[in-house]
């Protein structure tokens, strides 16, 4: 099994381009992967709750809090996202975070080779 079988086997939803997300608030295990062409807006991602968005996805004005995880990976991007406390962001290597903000007890981790522009962060 390579590791685009896992994924898949693991995954609970696939966002590519042409289909919209089946759910809108992310949490209690969910996985939801933003992949080539597809774009997702306003979700929110929380209580143990993954989003991931690959080569070719995009993620706009997700809302990321208590417990939720969102991971930016090589050619993905997340724009205006809002880490709120308890919240997560990794922008791995060659993945992009523009426009969001970091509040206070949220966390935004860049990676080598990662990219944030234009993020506020709380003091």
């Amino acid at each position: 099994m390579d590791s685009q079988e896992i994924r898949n086997a693991l995954v609970d939803e696939v966002v590519t381009s042409g289909r919209q997300a089946a759910v809108k608030v992310v949490s209690s295990g969910y996985w939801q992967s933003v992949e080539a062409g597809g774009t997702i807006t306003g979700t929110t991602v929380r209580d143990k709750g993954y989003q991931t968005i690959f080569y070719g996805g995009r993620s706009l004005d997700a809302v990321i809090a208590n417990d939720g995880r969102q991971t930016v990976f090589s050619g993905g991007v997340a724009s205006a996202a809002s880490v709120l406390k308890g919240g997560v962001q990794f922008v791995s290597a060659g993945g992009m975070a523009s426009a969001g903000s970091i509040a206070r007890g949220g966390a935004q981790y860049v990676l080598s080779g990662g990219s944030a522009s234009g993020v506020n962060a709380a003091g």
